[in-house]
């Protein structure tokens, strides 16, 4: 199985705040819109059946993408099953994946969060848009 991972691109993000709700709150919806307008670039894809024996599912597998796009000992390009993009290799790396970043697999899109993955979908957006309204 691959996971096509999908960094926010900060610089091309202006708003502060757009950014944040994202990074920091993890805006599911903020999310979306980023992704729709451009705001996220694919930097790898991870093979994640080269570290199971088994058939992983699908939180297995964004956990295994998740551990190998860390900048840990070393740089995450070198990791066995990760292909970076042309612009990272060209760039000698990336940032480890973080809050806010997008990890795809089979035409899901699935958000880092606090703890854990969260899958994006209109529900979920729709569910956290209404949350944060009866918050205030």
């Amino acid at each position: 199985m691959n996971v096509t991972i999908h960094h926010l691109n900060h610089k091309k993000i202006e708003d502060r705040e757009f950014r944040l709700t994202i990074t920091c709150d993890g805006n599911i919806g903020q999310m979306m819109i980023a992704m729709i307008e451009g705001k996220y670039d694919a930097v790898a894809e991870v093979n994640v059946d080269r570290h199971s024996s088994s058939a992983l599912s699908i939180d297995d597998a964004l956990e295994v993408a998740y551990s190998l796009t860390q900048n840990m000992e070393s740089k995450w390009i070198h990791n066995e099953g990760v292909s970076a993009s042309f612009d990272v290799l060209a760039a000698k790396g990336a940032r480890s994946s973080s809050v806010g970043d997008i990890f795809e697999i089979d035409g899901k899109f699935y958000a880092v969060a606090g703890c854990g993955f969260e899958e994006l979908t209109r529900a979920n957006a729709r569910r956290e848009a209404e949350a944060a309204r009866a918050a205030v």
